[in-house]
């Protein structure tokens, strides 16, 4: 064999050993079929790093789908994965899209926006519907420290992530945002439901510095334990405690949880309500030290305008550590909890601060006392009224004219006031 030879075979198997260069793979227009069958493509069954579209027919995976590379599920086109969803693995920053009227299903243990750590994945939705059937997690990130970060945008459409198994053996079988990098779920008027077959098993976590945004359209939470807004420990992650502040922002739309609302458990935690309404099924705790014991951070919540509406009672600062800061410039706050707003079990008026400037407080029973408490911190002007016929009391700042009606009525006489 001379040495010409031998170049041109040695040229030709490294031809041969690498791998095809990336494309673009659409699957075959009104075709209902095997996602691993080469012809429903019209190139061929997207590798990973392939960019694949649907815009009609039906693609069926069974098993697992990695994905590190964009995909795209708009027009009339469906895809179902019966298995886990693993998005930008192994190693990729990608966008997945579903928009129009696509319809984007998985069956499986976990739906993963960003799964391998260093990259960064986005799920925009503007339309159609994304239903993840959970066994285990959803998640927005995993991998353990990333500096990557998962994005899900529901600009459109419906979002249904439902958590069907009640098997939580560990701390991975929850909906968790921020596990693993700082991540975003951002609500632009979408229709999102999270839902858990049993409100004593489930939880949905806010960590790191990550942050869940409402705008518009509607965000429905059902029958979760807790929803927590600065959770501190990812025990799938060798149990380390993780430090930032996670941020849930309620700007506008419609917003109910049914769960009880934690913040501060083991990391710093904010609460945003800016416009719109949000509504929690359940009681309220800040500094909380619920599952596993994480020991408590700062809370902060800034209401300053909007619905916020519980159905039970408020504790602040419920663990000895850390601190709540509450600041309500306007908006409305309606706890029809009996016990009203009042420290927790280890809570300190050291480390509790309700600063009330603006807006109208309602709380069931005769909660006149509270303007008492040193840690309310109410401007000057600011009345409590009780009714007794509705049971009900009363807390703001009247406008002039408003106070002037009240006197001539003398109905100040029988008000609490601050000073």
């Amino acid at each position: 064999m001379n040495r010409r030879t031998l170049s041109f075979i040695t040229t030709a198997s490294l031809c041969l050993a690498m791998p095809a260069a990336a494309v673009t793979t659409t699957w075959n227009t009104d075709t209902v079929g095997d996602y691993d069958d080469g012809a429903n493509w019209d190139n061929w069954i997207p590798t990973s790093t392939d960019e694949a579209i649907i815009s009609s027919g039906q693609a069926t995976r069974s098993g697992n789908l990695e994905r590190a590379a964009d995909t795209t599920v708009n027009g009339t086109g469906t895809l179902i994965v019966n298995g886990r969803l693993l998005n930008s693995r192994p190693n990729g920053d990608t966008t997945f899209t579903v928009a129009d009227t696509g319809t984007l299903e998985v069956n499986g243990d976990y739906f993963i926006v960003q799964q391998t750590e260093n990259f960064t994945s986005v799920f925009n939705q503007t339309g159609g519907t994304m239903t993840a059937n959970i066994n285990r997690g959803f998640y927005t990130s995993d991998g353990g420290n990333s500096s990557g970060s998962g994005t899900y945008n529901a600009n459109g459409g419906v979002v249904n992530i439902n958590m069907l198994s009640t098997s939580t053996t560990d701390n991975l079988h929850h909906v968790q945002i921020g596990r693993a990098s700082d991540d975003a779920f951002n609500i632009n008027g979408a229709d999102v439901n999270f839902s858990s077959p049993n409100d004593n098993t489930r939880n949905v976590y806010l960590t790191r510095n990550s942050v869940l945004d409402m705008n518009s359209g509607s965000f429905d939470v059902d029958d979760f334990q807790f929803f927590i807004i600065g959770y501190g420990t990812n025990v799938g992650d060798g149990g380390q405690v993780v430090n930032g502040n996670a941020v849930a922002s309620f700007d506008g739309g419609a917003s109910f949880i049914d769960a009880n609302l934690v913040m501060g458990d083991g990391q710093d935690g904010t609460l945003n309500i800016t416009g719109g309404t949000l509504e929690i099924e359940g009681l309220m705790s800040t500094g909380g030290d619920v599952t596993p014991s994480n020991g408590s951070g700062v809370s902060t919540i800034d209401h300053s305008a909007g619905d916020f509406i519980l159905s039970e009672s408020v504790y602040l600062q419920d663990d000895s550590g850390g601190s709540t800061v509450w600041n309500m410039t306007g908006g409305n706050l309606t706890i029809l909890g009996g016990g009203g707003i009042s420290l927790g079990n280890s809570g300190s008026d050291l480390n509790v601060d309700f600063n009330f400037s603006g807006g109208v407080i309602t709380l069931a029973g005769d909660q006149t006392g509270l303007l008492s408490e040193s840690w309310f911190n109410a401007a000057s002007g600011t009345f409590a009224d009780y009714d007794s016929l509705n049971d009900l009391t009363t807390i703001a700042i009247p406008e002039p004219a408003s106070l002037a009606l009240l006197a001539l009525g003398g109905l100040l006489a029988i008000r609490r006031h601050r000073a």
